[in-house]
């Protein structure tokens, strides 16, 4: 069955989460480059991923972008502000 018109197919949890494995993986490779399109396919995927987007902060600072880094961590502490804390 095909998605409605206008969407593109549904994205699982689980492909995000691989997604964004491999882009740390690739992180901690040193591998830059692959890592960066990894985790913004994840953050395309899901916009709200926090730890994407801490992660891509750190490859931007690895490669002296400092305004880039500062933007993915400015709005990862804004998705992680809005989350609802355990009492």
């Amino acid at each position: 069955m095909s998605p409605p018109p206008g969407q593109g197919p549904q994205i699982t949890r689980a492909e995000i989460q691989a997604a964004f494995r491999d882009g740390l993986s690739a992180l901690k490779r040193g591998r830059l480059a692959e890592a960066e399109q990894l985790l913004l396919l994840t953050l395309k995927r899901d916009p709200n991923h926090v730890a994407a987007r801490v992660d891509l902060a750190l490859v931007y600072d690895r490669r002296g972008d400092l305004e880039g880094a500062l933007r993915e961590l400015r709005a990862a502490a804004r998705l992680d502000g809005a989350r609802p804390r355990p009492t």
